[in-house]
């Protein structure tokens, strides 16, 4: 069994082996090595791990298979080991198994009564140093018999650095006097001051305080002398306390338009929904009658989720013509008083991950927000 895993620009080739046991026949053996012969043959960029049980013991030493054999295995090398390394090296590869130097334990991979051996190993290119260890695990047992083997390795990922294209930005610094204004003519633009997205509140005033700010602290840092340098310190605090005046200012007054609006625009919906109740009452519309529940509970989804007071939709459905009576006369009661159930007022916002950047960031969900049932059947 071969699995491709895609890491960043890296494909990684993992392939899990099985070879016959000493009872069959060369029959079998060699179709086994000819599968494997073919699952083996990836391209030369791409990372391959081959593990499994191989029934062979590659002893102790690596004996003419130095750069294949790392010299520390365990036990006698028999046919089965020898057959492994031959492999091993035709496609040059490494057994990782044999490359650290264990106690006993930490190689023995089968252990059935008095016989302990080493027939499951890991194999991988003899370029691809990213492995970082290679034991057995002695108390977890995969079976009765077979010890966990465990190899560490380690991946390298490619840092992409997200790079975002900056507005484009004038230097009128270098221009003086005549030539800014035949500048400005020759390529129709008119100079203007740049305000990040933070600061959108900024006004005239708050402009005038940094720029006034901004010049006591280039005299600042030009004077020689201890006299002048004494005066214009003084200076640039007293343009900086002014400066983070202005900005409260302005900030506080930029909230406060906001309110404002906010809450004029929630004073004429109050008018609104007065005129509307005014002239439900005052005129003769007919008040709502089961039909049109039954209409509007049509036209209602199923299996919706529910808001804060957790009556699905379908509970209307259940209730039938009882419900729709019941219905009826709480919205016409509405009408009347011109007041709706708290409960309404009041939903639920679960927040939806888009799949796309840290998790951690609050700003990579979408929220979604969840109200009852009820009142979308009301409107």
């Amino acid at each position: 069994m071969i699995i491709k895993l895609v890491v960043d620009v890296v494909v990684v080739n993992i392939i899990n082996a099985y070879a016959p046991y000493a009872g069959l026949g060369d029959e079998e053996k060699k179709l086994f090595r000819d599968c494997l012969d073919d699952l083996v043959s990836t391209p030369s960029d791409e990372i391959l791990y081959i593990g499994g049980d191989f029934n062979g013991h590659i002893g102790e030493d690596s004996d003419g298979y130095i750069g294949t054999h790392g010299g520390f295995g365990y036990g006698i090398r028999n046919e089965g080991g020898c057959t492994l390394l031959e492999f091993v090296l035709a496609h040059e590869l490494v057994i990782v198994n044999s490359c650290f130097k264990k106690r006993d334990a930490r190689l023995i991979t089968f252990k059935s009564g008095g016989c302990s051996t080493q027939i499951d190993y890991f194999l991988t290119r003899r370029r691809n140093n990213n492995y970082k260890d290679c034991k057995v695990i002695p108390d977890e047992m995969c079976a009765t018999e077979y010890r966990l083997l465990v190899m560490d390795i380690y991946m390298r990922r490619k840092i992409i650095v997200n790079i975002q294209e900056a507005a484009p930005r004038i230097l009128w610094t270098n221009l003086k006097g005549e030539r800014v204004r035949i500048f400005k003519e020759r390529i129709g633009l008119e100079q203007r001051s740049y305000v990040g997205d933070d600061a959108w509140w900024w006004n005239e005033d708050v402009q005038e305080r940094v720029k006034v700010k901004d010049a006591h602290f280039k005299e600042l840092i030009c004077c020689n002398e201890q006299e002048e340098l004494d005066i214009n310190k003084i200076l640039y605090k007293e343009a900086k306390r002014l400066a983070k005046r202005a900005v409260v200012e302005a900030k506080d007054k930029a909230y406060e338009e906001i309110y404002l609006f906010n809450e004029s625009r929630v004073s004429e919906e109050e008018v609104e929904w007065e005129t509307v109740r005014q002239s439900h009452c005052d005129s003769n519309i007919q008040p709502i009658n089961g039909e049109e529940i039954e209409w509007a509970l049509r036209k209602m989804g199923k299996a919706k989720a529910t808001g804060p007071d957790k009556i699905p939709i379908e509970v209307w459905w259940c209730l039938d013509k009882e419900g729709e009576r019941w219905l009826a006369q709480l919205f016409n009661l509405i009408f009347r008083i011109g007041k709706i159930p708290h409960e309404w007022k009041l939903t639920m916002v679960i927040p939806i991950y888009k799949n796309k950047g840290d998790a951690q960031n609050c700003s990579n969900f979408r929220g979604i927000k969840l109200l009852s049932h009820t009142m979308k059947l009301w409107e």
